[in-house]
């Protein structure tokens, strides 16, 4: 019978609980985050860039597509061109056109303790042109150090226009102010980094079109002479973090264990994924990483919708806010708590007391 009426007191005392936890939540509001300012400076410097690129898309004569860009972004590329170098999936091109994305990069900077000047590596594909405007901006905001290589090949829905590759878009908000900084390097991306599958005469214009505007041209035909190059002149310096959006070769070291590695802060990796990529070498060295590239998780882990229509204004997600609990609620369901707790005891003492008499 005692064991019965221990069992009555801590039901009641877990109901009791769960009353207040319920209470908690039903007055529980939410308050900006603590970078706030800085999520809310980056997306909407990142929303500046969006809308030149339109505009420059649209000076350079190149249509908008309405039927794969519904929000006419302009920000979106065509199924297959000359630099396509696989398929790309387009609502997750879709999804990075949300300025908002920039706020992702601020909450993992920020989560790893960077600090303006901090000097930090990127590697960045042309597949996800959005995604690296917004790595690029809230570096920018942060006033961070970042030095940059990008690759002109691209996934289908990308940043593959012929007419206005990537490392173009990148270099034009660079001569337009918007960007303080922009790719040192440049590779053609693609198969081997060379670009094997694009097709040749498109290569060469743009080639010829990156040199006319003094961008550097990578070109390695080993991988590992490659990835050496790269870490030598990131690691001229301490490097705080290292950054890859997309499926960059360089970055992955061409390890199918890698696509599937989940994005955001990366300090840990699959025991099969070799060590010929950028990630899994500055993994090594104990250097985070900050990774991009299945788009629909990191949007639903971070609060912002996926192949939003229309496109949200900088400030709206739920990584801008965080939960606020009612402190007055909480003091009074700890009261109540102090207070009832030695009663349900006493009572059921006393039940367990008249139980045992004959």
């Amino acid at each position: 019978m005692a064991a019965d009426m221990k069992r009555s007191y801590l039901l009641g005392l877990l109901a009791f609980l769960a009353l207040c936890c319920v209470l908690l939540h039903l007055f529980a509001g939410t308050q900006p985050a603590a970078d706030y300012a800085l999520k809310l400076e980056a997306s909407q410097l990142t929303e500046r860039a969006f809308a030149e690129l339109r505009a420059e898309r649209l000076r350079r004569g190149i249509a908008l597509q309405p039927d794969i860009d519904p929000n006419q972004t302009g920000l979106i590329g065509p199924t297959y061109s000359g630099i396509t170098t696989t398929l790309g999936h387009l609502e997750a091109k879709r999804s990075t056109t949300n300025p908002n994305f920039a706020a992702i990069f601020v909450a993992c900077f920020g989560e790893l303790g960077l600090k303006p000047g901090d000097r930090i590596a990127i590697n960045l594909s042309g597949s996800f042109p959005c995604a690296n405007i917004a790595a690029l901006c809230a570096a920018q905001v942060m006033g961070l150090n970042p030095v940059i290589f990008s690759s002109v090949g691209a996934s289908s829905y990308g940043g593959n226009l012929d007419a206005f590759t990537y490392p173009e878009m990148e270099y034009h908000l660079y001569q337009a102010g918007i960007l303080e900084h922009h790719s040192l390097y440049v590779s053609m991306g693609g198969s081997a980094d060379m670009g094997y599958e694009m097709e040749e005469e498109v290569k060469t214009a743009v080639m010829k079109r990156l040199r006319a505007q003094g961008i550097s041209l990578l070109s390695f035909w080993d991988l590992e002479e490659n990835v050496a190059f790269r870490m030598h002149v990131y690691q001229q310096e301490p490097v705080a973090c290292f950054v890859n959006v997309g499926g960059n070769l360089l970055s992955l070291g061409g390890d199918d264990s890698m696509i599937t590695l989940s994005g955001g802060i990366v300090t840990e990796l699959p025991k099969a994924s070799g060590s010929r990529g950028l990630i899994q070498r500055f993994i090594a060295q104990q250097v985070p990483v900050v990774h991009m590239l299945n788009m629909r998780d990191l949007c639903t882990r971070y609060g912002l919708p996926i192949d939003p229509s229309p496109i949200p204004a900088p400030g709206e997600g739920g990584l801008y806010y965080t939960v606020a609990y009612n402190r007055v609620a909480a003091w009074l369901c700890l009261l109540a708590a102090a207070a009832c707790l030695p009663l349900m005891r006493q009572r059921s003492n006393k039940r367990a007391n008249q139980n045992d008499q004959p």
